[in-house]
């Protein structure tokens, strides 16, 4: 009996931390499509991110297949950790800049660029405070309300009416869908969160790939429903004059004024899931880098570490324009086929040196 009580625990918590990347693959997918995919394929930006989506069911699944020891005082092993730890902190600078640029067309359009920014870092550090567990927890609590309501205000706030047919959703043409759906591919990268232990203490607590799968993809797919939403009650004329990212981002420019309520809602509800994923990247970021650095644990130096640096990269994007964040994105898929490489091969490989 002790022992199914165990499995039920440590069940939950893997549910709770699937909850997790979920919430943080449906925010990047969403903000990554607001910034490049709607540029290239205006209406078709829910097209590009599929692709996308699929790439996190993969991802999470191939995760937890790996389920290699980071750190683990192995030169390799730590360079892992260091990758992954870099792979989360950009993610999580991508969705900062993301809340800054909504924030300043927003709720603080006179406000100046770095003190919305400061302010959003402080947010998501006292959330950060926690640790992992408490994220997940929330993330867990808030995984059908967050979906719910954003539907709820979105169909609330949309004109009746306005569907102009289908035919506008394919976009542009095949080519900037196919490039729009390429650059989209790195908004998959939140679900290696689950490359990180979980506090399992056997291998039978760990669920199968496919329990991280479905979660992952389906935080993934909601992600990508956001962006059809607009795309359904909005003309390429409409896409085409907004050329701020921050502009973009605003779903409730598709409805009317009379309803402010309902505006500001939605408005909070989209900062509530950007925030919230921007938060459990950030601790996935630290425990990846107290698994490389163990003495980081004490006085969580590596999230005052972290937040320094996440402090300069918004410091970097408030002078040179956040729209620059869109072309580093790319960047983050480059560590992924080593993060994702078996243990068995990267022991063949030292073994060969």
């Amino acid at each position: 009996m002790p022992r199914n009580m165990n499995n039920q625990r440590a069940l939950a918590a893997w549910r709770a931390r699937a909850c997790a990347a979920a919430v943080a693959c449906g925010a990047q997918i969403f903000c990554l499509g607001a910034g490049i995919a709607v540029p290239l394929g205006l209406n078709a930006a829910w097209l590009c991110a599929l692709p996308a989506v699929m790439l996190a069911a993969l991802l999470a699944a191939r995760a937890r297949g790996v389920r290699a020891s980071l750190g683990a005082g192995r030169n390799m092993e730590r360079l892992r950790a260091l990758l992954l730890c870099a792979v989360m902190l950009f993610s999580c600078l991508l969705l900062l800049a993301a809340c800054v640029s909504l924030c300043t067309q927003t709720l603080l359009s006179h406000a100046r660029v770095i003190h919305c920014a400061a302010l959003t870092l402080l947010f998501i550090l006292l959330a950060a405070i926690p640790r992992m567990e408490g994220v997940c927890r929330l993330c867990f609590a808030l995984r059908l309300f967050l979906p719910a309501g954003l539907l709820l205000c979105m169909l609330t706030l949309l004109p009746r009416g306005a569907v102009s047919g289908l035919f506008p959703l394919l976009g542009t043409g095949a080519g900037p869908v196919s490039l729009g759906a390429l650059c989209m591919l790195p908004a998959a990268a939140p679900a290696l969160m689950l490359l990180l232990p979980g506090g399992e203490k056997d291998a039978g607590m760990l669920p199968r790939p496919g329990f991280f799968a479905l979660r992952a993809g389906l935080g993934a797919l909601c992600g990508a429903g956001l962006l059809l939403l607009p795309a359904l009650f909005s003309g390429y004329e409409a896409l085409r004059t907004q050329s701020v990212w921050g502009a973009r981002l605003r779903l409730s420019a598709v409805g009317g004024g009379q309803k402010p309520l309902w505006h500001m809602a939605l408005l909070l509800t989209q900062f509530a899931a950007m925030t919230l994923g921007a938060c459990a990247l950030l601790c996935a970021a630290e425990e990846a880098f107290s698994l490389a650095f163990p003495r980081l644990q004490r006085r969580r130096s590596g999230l005052l570490i972290l937040a320094a640096l996440l402090m300069a990269g918004l410091r970097l994007f408030s002078g040179i324009g956040y729209e620059a964040a869109m072309y580093a994105a790319p960047l983050i898929a480059l560590p992924v086929p080593l993060l994702l490489l078996p243990a068995g091969k990267r022991k063949r490989k030292a073994a060969d040196r």
